[in-house]
């Protein structure tokens, strides 16, 4: 109900901007220090770091399980013999936040959390830019409490993935640079899978801004590989993909 009333106090102040971004940077301030109370995501996010760092395994084919001994393992409850449903550049992540030393439960936790409360910022600049400073469109994201609750709070990836994936979109809104936003939403769904849903609709803006079919298809390929050598890139470090894909 505050969110919903936040909206018509935002349009009824003259430089409601300032506001809508401090007050935003302050809930999600308050909420890193919370214990993740409905999510146990994070603690997953530092032992697939661990299972390819301190067990040498694939954690995109390899489950949790296979390392009975790691003090991480009771953390995660029934994902402990799934292999990590996430892509390799998250994995690239949490082992990178491993090797650095960042291995418990709580160092672990709260750099996962830092990497969460400074991807929402990031996501607020780029609301900023990609809605000409409209600042109903920033408290949408900014104020919405499944945002701040799953974002900063619980430290869920979908943040990153939702991070980069506005960023493909505002890289063709703004600059219609359309080989930098396939590239971006290709990043985004190796985050996570679920950012590919846009990847149609992204083409279809794209293809439909172009005057011939010529050009359309020469686009249409040009997408295509980009996207294929991104996956391929990000994939080198856990080849062959058909292992890591399942």
């Amino acid at each position: 109900a505050a969110f919903a009333a936040s909206f018509f106090v935002v349009e009824r102040m003259r430089k409601p901007l300032p506001l809508v971004i401090g007050f935003g940077l302050l809930f999600a301030f308050i909420l890193f220090w919370i214990y993740p109370i409905t999510a146990i995501d994070v603690f997953a996010y530092v032992l697939q770091g661990r299972l390819e760092v301190f067990h040498h395994l694939n954690p995109l084919a390899a489950p949790a399980s296979l390392a009975p001994q790691d003090p991480l393992l009771p953390f995660i409850g029934e994902w402990k013999d799934t292999p990590s449903p996430y892509g390799p550049i998250w994995a690239a992540i949490a082992t990178t936040v491993v090797r650095l030393g960042f291995t418990g439960t709580i160092n672990g936790t709260l750099v996962f959390k830092l990497l969460a409360l400074v991807t929402y910022a990031a996501c607020i600049l780029l609301l900023v830019w990609g809605t000409d400073r409209n600042a109903k469109a920033i408290l949408l994201f900014a104020w919405n409490p499944l945002v701040l609750l799953q974002g900063p709070a619980h430290a869920h990836n979908d943040l990153l993935m939702i991070t980069v994936a506005t960023l493909a979109l505002v890289l063709w809104d703004k600059r219609r640079w359309w080989w930098a936003a396939v590239v971006a939403l290709m990043i985004a769904a190796l985050i996570k899978l679920p950012a590919l849903l846009l990847g149609p609709l992204l083409l279809a803006a794209v293809l439909r801004d172009e005057a011939s079919w010529r050009r359309r298809a020469l686009i249409f390929g040009g997408a295509a590989g980009l996207a294929l050598v991104t996956a391929l890139i990000a994939y080198i470090p856990y080849w062959p993909p058909t292992e890591s894909l399942a």
